[in-house]
């Protein structure tokens, strides 16, 4: 598991740069409070969540099947890793960074995976615009 405190940290980045953010995950995940952002952690079905992820302009997660879906729906992901080999269990897509540092994901800094998703994003809009 990516530390709860880093997830908040690039919530907060992406927030102050306009994007809306909404956090998913099951009854038993723990669902952090942020100003301006949607916290949806337990209140939906799997169903409900792959159409939050399917709306997503990129979607940020561990080492998930969250990401897998987002994949499968063409968007953007960025995937964190710790110990799962990701030549394995990465989730496939064109649209689609792996981070991982050593054998645990908290090696990942907020940057990268801020880095990371504005480049996906980045890419998206200039593919859209032309």
């Amino acid at each position: 598991c990516y530390p709860l405190d880093r997830w908040v940290e690039v919530a907060g980045a992406l927030l102050s740069e306009g994007f809306s953010v909404c956090w998913l995950g099951g009854p038993s995940d723990i669902g952090p409070e942020v100003d301006g952002s949607t916290n949806l952690v337990g209140k939906l079905n799997l169903a409900e969540s792959m159409a939050m992820v399917a709306r997503s302009t990129v979607h940020l997660a561990g080492d998930t099947g969250s990401g897998h879906i987002a994949a499968a729906y063409g968007v953007s992901v960025v995937s964190v890793f710790g110990p799962t080999s990701p030549d394995l269990y990465r989730p496939y897509g064109a649209r689609v960074r792996v981070l991982q540092e050593g054998s645990s994901p908290s090696l990942v800094r907020p940057a990268q995976i801020l880095d990371a998703a504005r480049t996906l994003v980045a890419e998206h809009e200039s593919k859209i615009s032309h």
